[in-house]
């Protein structure tokens, strides 16, 4: 979901399928800026994942990176300059592999 409002989270939370929710809250470094861009939370997502800190294994990023991919909310030249920003590269090409 893009932007979900409480409506649909309460909705969402009522799905019996739905077994796994992953809310990003985001801190960000630049004051006043609060709202991380898809790429930039999928990119802290796999640092997260990968430092242990979320218990996601590399299929659910590649479930979460292929509905990305299906709603557009990716666009790939912001997604691998912010991967070799915090160097994440390998990472994130494993994923992206792993879905074309």
């Amino acid at each position: 979901m893009n932007n979900p409002d409480l409506k649909a989270l309460t909705i969402l939370l009522k799905i019996p399928s739905v077994t796994n929710i992953i809310a990003v809250r985001e801190y960000a470094v630049i004051k006043g800026s609060t709202i991380a861009t898809p790429e930039k939370a999928f990119v802290d997502l796999i640092i997260e994942t990968h430092t242990n800190d979320i218990p996601l294994d590399d299929l659910d990023l590649e479930r979460i990176f292929k509905t990305m991919l299906r709603y557009n909310l990716i666009d790939y030249n912001e997604l691998r300059k912010y991967a070799n920003f915090v160097k994440k590269t390998t990472q994130l090409d494993k994923i992206i592999e792993a879905t074309a």
